[in-house]
Formats: C-alpha cells, structure tokens, sequence
C-alpha cells in the first residue's frame, strides 16, 4: 500500500511540473500565463523575404527572412499576412512580428518570427 501512495505521489508531481512553463523565475501554469496575455514583444527586422524554403521532414514555414548581405536568415510564420507575403517574395520587406521558439523532431529548438506585419522596405 505504500509503496503504490508513493508511486502515484511521484507521478501527480510529474504531470504537475510538466503543466508549468519557467517565466523570468517565477513559474506558472501555463495556461495562467496564458490567461494573463504575457506575450512577445513585437520585433522588426529587414530582409529579403524568401518562400519555398524546404526542411528535412517538412519542418519548416516554409519561408525565410535573409538579412542584407547575410546567408541563413531567419524562419518567419507568415500564416496572419500570407497574401502580402505573397506579393513581396523575393523583395526587400520590413517585417515585425512575435519572435518564438518551436521544437521540431529532427531540427530541435528553431527561432521563428511570427509576423504581424510585412511591408516593402526601401532599397539599400
């Protein structure tokens, strides 16, 4: 009997911490921190915008942001602005946005920008 009180101790402590998020030390459920609009602040950033980016096991957006003079760039969710985005691929673009992080299986940890705004940027 005891040994099983432990047990089921142990894993309500481990569904319990695996709900909490760690937020600048304080930790809160995520659904909380939800609740309470913590979110993002909003970030610009200027670049080519280029689609049609492939990944291995199609984890990407599929579009990325290349700074000037730059090669990699950034990953950038454009699902809010895909018409606009679609309008300015392949041309120099301000874009401002929520940067996040999404875990992906074979790419692990990935830097995205979620776009809020896209909008042509003068030539260089």
């Amino acid at each position: 009997m005891c040994r099983t009180t432990i047990v089921l101790f142990v894993a309500a402590c481990g569904l319990l911490a695996g709900s909490c998020q760690r937020d600048g030390g304080a930790t809160q459920p995520s659904a909380t921190r939800a609740a309470a609009g913590t979110t993002a602040p909003m970030d610009s950033f200027t670049g080519t915008l280029q689609e049609g980016i492939v990944a291995i096991g199609g984890e990407t957006t599929g579009w990325r942001l290349v700074g000037d003079a730059e090669s990699g760039g950034m990953e950038i969710d454009v699902s809010r602005v895909r018409d606009k985005a679609a309008q300015l691929a392949g041309r120099r673009v301000t874009v401002t946005g929520r940067l996040t992080e999404r875990e992906y299986v074979e790419r692990g940890k990935v830097r995205v920008l979620v776009a809020e705004r896209i909008d042509a940027a003068p030539p260089r």
